[in-house]
């Protein structure tokens, strides 16, 4: 996301006279080569590098001050302090972007990151004399598995979507520290062991997945309701709804506002075109594995429900799991690997299913009143309506997955 928002910015906002980007390094030496070889190499700014050719170094000099900080740390964990000092006088719109979304991220992480981090942005923020505008990108599910229609509304500390109890973000904290405290004083602890234990305090406490595992070969089944509704957007539509809301906010003061930019309510996306999809694509461009060999996508085996899920994979395949074990063993561990193979694909989904359960099943659909709003101011900007488009009532899905996502899943993911 970061780096689509870059490349959209230097190109095609010529008024931004200075763009300071926080990356997340030690110093300056590691933020610029993080820049170059995670930004500025990416294909997407292909555009910028025909436009400048030679001279695309000296105008990024130009445009974009490399910050090296953490978000985890006070002042965003820029030690300059002059530089800080710098920002606190210059800077007018503050936009954070910076989040873990994996779900397997270890818990202290996450909360460092996603929850303190977004304070300690705000906190910065607060500090700039000239402030107009904090634009704070957060996922859809930051609303949990809450049902029916979610309103472009504000949450507040303390608020969840439940409204049943409260959450206290320094009680989550102090739980997290008191785990870490406890592995101080066990000297058996390494540092995989305390990744391992913070992994499992996440999930206890707390798409491409199913489509990449799928064309490998790895699901033979999945959870998944075929009538549930994902609200899913392209990246460069999220984008151009950040850059359309910097332009009508920015000369506002106190002014809060909720967009929810996604596709849910306008034109919903089920998981059954997702499944229909993926199962055409793969027919028509097997995936070739490790050995050389194509794989063969079948149907996908849907179940509803996490007791169907349950119940399918323990008679299926945990069971045979279990006299595989036994025969491998009175054969002397002829057919270890076979085991080994069957059971790291058996864990795979039942991983997978675990982590993605709540949105799988997500009975949540996201109003988009206010994005309609601001859709419609750009709309009576002509010169605007083309660069800042991200109407996704015009998506057909089967063709955006079959034709964009799913390609380009394959060639920069699998």
């Amino acid at each position: 996301m970061h780096v689509v928002f870059v490349e959209k910015i230097l190109r095609v906002q010529p008024h931004v006279k200075k763009l300071y980007l926080l990356v997340r390094a030690n110093d300056a030496e590691s933020a610029l080569q993080r820049f170059y070889t995670e930004v500025v190499s990416k294909d997407l700014f292909n555009v910028l590098k025909e436009k400048h050719g030679a001279n695309l170094q000296s105008f990024l000099a130009e445009k974009v001050t490399l910050v090296a900080g953490d978000i985890t740390r006070e002042n965003m964990g820029v030690q300059d302090y002059s530089l800080c000092e710098q920002m606190w006088r210059d800077v007018d719109v503050v936009v954070n972007v910076a989040a873990s979304t994996n779900f397997k991220e270890r818990y202290d992480v996450a909360l460092a990151l996603n929850t303190y981090g977004a304070k300690i942005v705000l906190d910065f923020a607060r500090k700039c004399a000239n402030i107009k505008l904090l634009l704070h990108v957060s996922t859809a599910y930051v609303s949990g598995e809450k049902p029916g229609l979610i309103l472009e509304t504000p949450y507040h500390l303390g608020d969840t979507p439940d409204g049943v109890k409260g959450l206290d973000i320094k009680q989550e904290k102090r739980i997290i520290e008191d785990k870490l405290n406890m592995f101080k004083f066990d000297h058996k602890t390494n540092d995989k062991i305390i990744t391992l234990a913070m992994k499992d305090l996440g999930t206890r406490r707390g798409g491409d997945t199913l489509i990449a595992g799928y064309g490998k070969g790895g699901f033979k089944c999945f959870l998944g309701d075929p009538e549930v509704v994902h609200d899913a957007v392209p990246a460069d539509m999220v984008v151009n709804a950040m850059l359309a809301t910097i332009v009508a906010h920015a000369n506002q003061t106190s002014f809060e506002t909720i967009y929810h930019v996604g596709s849910s309510v306008s034109n919903p996306l089920k998981f059954d075109t997702v499944q229909k999809c993926a199962y055409l694509y793969f027919s028509q461009n097997p995936w070739t594995d490790n050995n050389g060999k194509l794989v063969t996508v079948k149907k996908l085996t849907v179940l509803k429900s996490m007791a169907s899920f349950n119940k399918y994979i323990a008679l299926r395949y945990l069971l045979p799991l279990q006299l595989l074990k036994v025969v491998n063993i009175i054969c002397c561990q002829a057919f270890n690997g076979t085991y080994k193979n069957f059971e790291r694909k058996i864990n795979l989904v039942q991983r997978v299913v675990k982590l993605n359960k709540p949105y799988l099943l997500s009975k949540s659909l996201f109003e988009d009143t206010n994005t309609e709003n601001l859709r419609n101011v750009v709309q009576r900007s002509e010169n605007d309506v083309n660069v800042f488009f991200f109407d996704p009532r015009r998506i057909d899905w089967e063709d955006y997955i079959l034709h964009t996502h799913i390609p380009g899943l394959v060639k920069y993911e699998f």
